[in-house]
């Protein structure tokens, strides 16, 4: 079953543990993974909220 709202909530929690025992700078994954999570969040926003509906068809 795809669960895409607990999986974004598993990536937020990497990446949190990632930056805080990280000492140096970001690396490429961690950058990628917060890009990755920004997206999905928008997304997930869009599937609860429902698909969009134009009231000028009917």
């Amino acid at each position: 079953m795809n669960r895409p709202s607990r999986k974004l909530a598993n990536l937020l929690a990497k990446v949190a543990r990632k930056e805080s025992i990280s000492l140096k700078k970001p690396g490429k994954r961690t950058k990628a993974w917060r890009k990755f999570a920004a997206a999905a969040a928008v997304t997930i926003e869009a599937l609860k909220n429902g698909p969009a509906t134009t009231d000028a068809q009917a």
